[in-house]
C-alpha cells in the first residue's frame, strides 16, 4: 500500500472535523444568563457557520452575524443580544465547557489545619 507524505499538508486537513451537534449555541438574556438555542434552531446555526455563510437565520425576527458574535433584529439592527458556541458535554453530567477552570474549592479540613497550625506558633512564642 502507498504511503502518502503529510509532511507539507495543512494539519486543517488532517483533523477529523466536528460534527454539528458538538457545540451548544445561546443567547445572552437580559438577567445576564446564556440562553440555549432549541437543537433546530442551532443546527441551522451550525449549518450555517460551518458553510462559511457570514449570517445565521434565528428566525423571521433575528438573525446571527458571526463576525460579531451578535444576534440582530433584522427591523433594528441596534437591537443587539451576545451569542457564544460552546462545545457540548459528552456525558449528561457534564457541563458545557467554557474554557475556564471553576475555583478550587477549600476543604474544612484545610481550614482546620491552617488554624490549628496557627494557634501553635501563637504559643510557642
Amino acid at each position: 500500500m502507498k504511503r502518502h507524505n503529510t509532511e507539507n499538508i495543512d494539519e486543517r486537513f488532517l483533523k477529523k472535523p466536528k460534527l454539528d451537534d458538538e457545540y451548544q449555541w445561546m443567547w445572552k438574556n437580559d438577567s445576564n444568563n446564556y440562553v440555549p438555542y432549541s437543537e433546530a434552531i442551532n443546527k441551522l446555526i451550525e449549518e450555517a457557520k460551518n458553510s462559511g455563510k457570514p449570517t445565521a437565520r434565528v428566525d423571521d425576527e433575528r438573525y446571527i452575524e458571526f463576525a460579531t458574535g451578535f444576534q440582530r433584529r433584522y427591523d433594528d439592527v441596534t437591537k443587539i443580544r451576545t451569542v457564544k458556541r460552546k462545545t457540548k458535554p459528552k456525558n449528561k453530567d457534564d457541563h458545557p465547557t467554557d474554557n475556564h477552570k471553576p475555583p478550587k474549592q477549600t476543604k474544612l479540613t484545610d481550614i482546620q489545619f491552617n488554624l490549628n497550625t496557627t494557634n501553635v506558633k501563637k504559643k510557642m512564642r
